[in-house]
């Protein structure tokens, strides 16, 4: 059994303005692939093929996350909030390799990733139609310990963006949304 603790505390700081505080933890299991499959896929050395070798014990990949946030609503009816996270993530699932033949799973990595939000929602013909933006950029994302794979540290977290921006329109007419 796996529990993702939440604790988060909201204060209002006047009508129309909250600060936020959470700390939270989370979980992602192992795949079934990396706990019970063995691959084999063509090496670069003289075609010699490449076992990964699965591990029944791996343990989940760990996050805790530590925001802080603001809400806002301002004269327009605008809703403005603003956080800043911390995030460190452990237990990092990599491929590690043993010999030019032979890789393992293990639970080798840990990563920091630290970052602002910031998201904008303002209606428009009354509440009929409310646009709504959010535009997040991480300072930090990079691997503080591998392992598996000791070169990686120091460096960014794969598929992982730095920057990432949404905008939506949202419409309501009668019993119709969308």
């Amino acid at each position: 059994g796996q529990l993702s603790p939440k604790l988060a505390a909201v204060v209002a700081l006047g009508r129309d303005a909250t600060l936020r505080l959470s700390y939270g933890e989370g979980f992602r299991a192992p795949t079934l692939l990396d706990l019970y499959s063995r691959s084999v896929a063509p090496g670069a050395s003289a075609g010699a093929p490449v076992v990964t070798e699965p591990a029944p014990n791996l343990a989940a990949e760990r996050v805790k996350s530590l925001e802080l946030g603001v809400d806002a609503r301002l004269p327009t009816r605008a809703r403005v909030a603003m956080s800043l996270f911390a995030q460190r993530l452990s237990d990092l699932i990599y491929r590690q390799r043993v010999n030019p033949v032979l890789n393992v799973v293990a639970n080798a990595g840990e990563a920091k990733v630290d970052g602002i939000e910031v998201e904008v929602s303002q209606p428009l013909f009354g509440d009929s139609v409310r646009l709504h933006g959010t535009a997040t950029h991480l300072f930090r994302y990079d691997i503080t310990r591998n392992d598996a794979v000791p070169a990686s540290v120091g460096k960014r977290l794969t598929d992982v963006p730095q920057a990432l921006y949404t905008a939506s329109i949202e419409g309501r007419w009668e019993a119709w949304s969308g």
